[in-house]
């Protein structure tokens, strides 16, 4: 997933606001889902509205969701190629295991798995 970075000054505003509330219903939009729900919060609100500044819109929102553990990430879809944005809990913890079905032993399997294939990768490529 690519990670959106935080901008130096943030303010947090209604519309960001909204946003964040609207995401942790839907957990998971579409790039154009992404830019309607932007525009709509902006507009509701009465916040200054740029149509292609979604990027730096969501920079704001994740520079307040970082202390939540939180973060809205973006990444292409795996069935066609579109992109989508995520809510996501970014906590390592005991309490984030535990929602899982899986077993400690299995999620670090797979962590160990996925941590190794880019090795794999390079090693195949040269």
């Amino acid at each position: 997933m690519k990670l959106i970075h935080a901008p130096v000054q943030t303010v947090l505003g209604e519309g960001h606001q909204r946003f964040i509330q609207t995401m942790m219903i839907r957990g998971i939009v579409n790039e154009q889902e992404a830019k309607t729900l932007h525009q709509h919060c902006c507009e509701v609100h009465k916040e200054h509205y740029v149509a292609d500044k979604l990027e730096e819109f969501i920079q704001v929102v994740n520079s307040k969701l970082e202390a939540l553990n939180m973060q809205i990430r973006t990444r292409a879809s795996e069935d066609n190629g579109m992109t989508c944005y995520a809510l996501v809990n970014t906590a390592n913890n005991e309490l984030t295991r535990m929602s899982s079905d899986y077993a400690d032993n299995e999620l670090e399997l797979f962590r160990r798995t996925v941590g190794s294939v880019p090795r794999m990768l390079f090693l195949h490529d040269g």
